[in-house]
């Protein structure tokens, strides 16, 4: 087959839609040096881990961070370009599709938060997703979600046919799993200055991630309990963040509360190693990365209590309700004071990590190409 994948999303610091179509496009070329590629991507991107004989890379006249740009191109030119290119599938790895396209489309569908939680999200997108994803989803010869949570989602707000619909969760990449020499370590927390004992938090600075919420429970426990511990939070400002900000001034929290802002792939695994626990109470996800890179670090990990990230740990981590500000307390103090169970935790999180594997989502997301070929070559 030649197959083609949209990643005109793929510019500037990836988070996590980005990452999933880097590490999906990057193991399937690895994994299948049978099948042709090719990856449109925006004017002047370059990645050098996807480098590989049967993988071609269409830049487009414009730069990708150009969102106006992006979107008229998926629905108007796209198209074209998969028949100039003998393109046999095409893969629309975020959300929306060109629906026009005569050639059989794979949607892959991260979540359905534009629809269930709108005001988590920016109006710009719940806008563009109302009105887009719909049709694409009727339109698709599949639809990939990341979890049975998301699958279930789609199904209550689209209506979309239950046969098309397959559950694919995302993979780790082994650098989570890998060794890291203590030096190596230490090396890390100089750089970036961090603290002997700490929680972590990792994700955009964003409402559904909750980090306020985080904040105030970690503020609680370090006033009332005394831990020595601090908070490291770890991402790329997104919008809303100012209120995070305000928030720490208003509680006087500057000094116990870290704010690296984004840090590259190659350094997470070592934030991950040297932390205390993974806090991760977001309102809602569609899967949580953050979540499985912990779990494969042996990190203790507290989530809320969201479908999605409850399906992920599978019974591997501390829940509580996204909004019950106590029970977060109480987890992070416990945490805090019982060493064996941090031992424990990190176990099982090893062990829930290791069915998750980028290797395992690039051979069953060929096998749903193929499914869309083989129809459409049917019809």
């Amino acid at each position: 087959m030649r197959i083609a994948i949209d990643g005109t999303l793929l510019h500037g610091e990836y988070t996590g839609v980005q990452h999933s179509i880097s590490r999906l496009v990057g193991t399937m070329v690895r994994r299948c040096p049978g099948h042709e590629f090719v990856l449109y991507a925006g004017r002047g991107f370059e990645d050098e881990s996807l480098r590989a004989d049967n993988l071609t890379i269409r830049r487009t006249l414009f730069k990708a961070r150009f969102r106006t740009a992006r979107i008229l191109w998926q629905q108007l030119r796209l198209k074209d370009l998969l028949w100039r290119d003998n393109v046999d599938v095409l893969h629309s790895p975020a959300y929306v599709m060109p629906l026009l396209s005569l050639k059989p489309v794979v949607l892959t569908v991260h979540d359905m938060i534009a629809f269930s939680h709108p005001r988590l999200c920016r109006r710009g997108n719940v806008s563009h997703l109302r009105r887009m994803a719909p049709p694409s989803v009727a339109r698709a010869a599949r639809v990939i979600v990341p979890s049975n949570a998301t699958a279930a989602q789609l199904l209550r707000l689209t209506g979309v046919d239950p046969a098309k619909i397959r559950v694919i969760p995302f993979g780790v990449g082994e650098e989570f799993r890998a060794h890291i020499p203590r030096e190596r370590l230490e090396e890390c927390r100089r750089h970036y200055g961090l603290p002997e004992k700490f929680f972590l938090h990792v994700g955009v600075l964003e409402p559904k991630k909750n980090v306020e919420g985080i904040v105030r429970a970690f503020f609680a426990a370090k006033m009332d309990a005394k831990i020595p511990h601090k908070l490291v939070i770890v991402g790329r400002k997104g919008w809303g963040y100012r209120n995070l900000f305000r928030l720490i001034r208003d509680l006087g929290a500057a000094g116990e509360v870290m704010l690296t802002g984004y840090v590259p792939d190659g350094l997470l695994p070592y934030l991950y190693r040297l932390a205390a626990a993974m806090i991760f109470p977001s309102f809602v996800e569609g899967f949580g990365f953050p979540v499985a890179e912990a779990m494969a670090s042996g990190v203790p990990v507290v989530i809320s209590r969201d479908p999605a990230l409850v399906e992920l740990a599978a019974g591997g981590a501390i829940e509580v309700d996204a909004a019950d500000s106590a029970g977060l307390r109480a987890a992070i103090e416990r945490l805090a004071g019982d060493g064996e169970l941090c031992g424990r935790m990190g176990d099982e999180g090893i062990a829930r990590a290791r069915d998750l594997s980028w290797e395992r989502t690039a051979d069953e997301t060929l096998k749903v190409y193929e499914e869309a070929y083989t129809e459409g070559r049917g019809r």
